[in-house]
């Protein structure tokens, strides 16, 4: 498979903090996917499913794998499958402030100058930080093409789990997998592939950079189907909008532009 990361790109056995602002250059093609997706395939279905699913809603592994039935409407006759009431997983509030006892990692409250577990002074030995919790966000309902690539598998998984968690772990009845299990997931998607530094934030920037460069999404446009809503963010994933090539009249595709990259 041809080198989508880019010259320095890839880090072979060294452990970095990976981004896709720094690492994801291009949107790969559809032809180097359908290589990627059809080769992770061969090791286990559910490994190319979530990848998949990832790519085509643009959204968080952690998102897909806590997405359920009930959010997807397939309707074949209009051609399209509905994604609605999808969450947001990464939007958060502050519900209080707290401070963290350094020696024992307690918890204290806010206005506490003493550790109620051990008595060191919270004035030297204590840290200061905000107790969080989730909102309830959810992204507007987008739709997501059936004549495109990839639709077809996303289809069948969804007629083979019409009811809860569509990827329900056979490790702990009733919930999806983990947080852990798809972190080690991509990072053996990148070894079955051979690619050293895959990880779960490149399927959702792969769909972006593809809907600007191909579908000319607009900034709006890709804000409303990925629900981001900071520019800066966006513009780290979708890379440029329109393709410039098309502007000076050059025809430079996605495989075009991978085949010059690896030459």
């Amino acid at each position: 498979m041809p080198n989508i990361w880019g010259e320095n790109g890839i880090y072979a056995g060294q452990y970095r903090r990976h981004s896709v602002d720094a690492d994801v250059r291009f949107f790969a093609g559809w032809k180097t996917m359908e290589e990627l997706f059809s080769t992770i395939r061969k090791e286990q279905e559910i490994y190319a499913t979530v990848g998949i699913f990832a790519f085509k809603m643009a959204a968080r592994i952690t998102e897909v794998l806590n997405s359920k039935a009930d959010m997807f409407v397939l309707d074949e006759e209009s051609g399209f499958i509905l994604v609605r009431n999808f969450p947001i997983l990464k939007r958060w509030k502050a519900i209080d402030k707290i401070i963290i006892c350094e020696r024992c990692k307690t918890e204290n409250g806010k206005f506490e100058t003493t550790c109620t577990s051990c008595g060191a002074n919270l004035l030297y030995s204590g840290k200061r930080k905000y107790k969080t919790e989730r909102k309830d966000i959810k992204r507007l309902p987008f739709f997501i093409k059936i004549k495109e690539h990839f639709s077809e598998e996303m289809i069948q998984h969804l007629i083979k789990h019409p009811n809860g968690h569509l990827f329900p772990s056979p490790y702990n009845e009733g919930e999806p997998y983990s947080r852990k299990w798809a972190w080690n997931l991509v990072k053996d998607y990148g070894t079955i592939v051979g690619l050293d530094s895959l990880y779960n934030h490149w399927f959702r920037s792969q769909r972006l950079m593809q809907l600007g460069n191909q579908y000319k999404f607009t900034r709006e446009e890709l804000k409303a189907f990925s629900g981001i809503i900071k520019d800066e963010t966006l513009d780290k994933y979708s890379k440029q909008i329109q393709s410039y090539t098309e502007k000076i009249g050059l025809d430079v595709t996605a495989e075009k532009f991978n085949q010059l990259m690896v030459q």
